[in-house]
């Protein structure tokens, strides 16, 4: 009976340790006049490049005929911004621009994207 005991308390225990998480989350708080912002990444985040984009610069996307079609969408920056990039110059997973839009790259491995249809990519 003691060990039955042992075994149940040893279970029971095991259950309500805390499971380590897998999940992107990103928070905003609301203080009247100031926003603050929060974020964490499922994988580990080693070193980066804080770069100043210019404004007014040509862009083109990464071609990825699966995701967006035969024609990558391309742009002209209308806003200087400050990025964290991790991969390269064009590959922010964060950053802000002057007009104080701020965006994070968060990512669910599970995600199934729609495929392409006859919207335009570009303007």
């Amino acid at each position: 009976m003691r060990i039955i005991f042992f075994f149940f308390i040893c279970i029971s225990t095991f259950c309500l340790l805390p499971y380590p998480s897998q999940a992107c989350t990103t928070f905003c708080l609301d203080k009247g006049d100031q926003l603050i912002v929060g974020y964490n990444f499922d994988w580990m985040a080693d070193d980066g490049l804080v770069i100043v984009n210019k404004r007014n610069v040509a862009k083109t996307a990464l071609h990825n005929p699966n995701l967006i079609g035969e024609q990558s969408p391309s742009w002209t920056s209308q806003y200087g911004s400050v990025t964290f990039n991790q991969v390269g110059r064009g590959f922010p997973f964060c950053g802000i621009n002057e007009a104080g839009l701020a965006i994070t790259l968060m990512m669910l491995v599970e995600t199934e994207y729609p495929k392409p249809d006859n919207r335009p990519s570009t303007d």
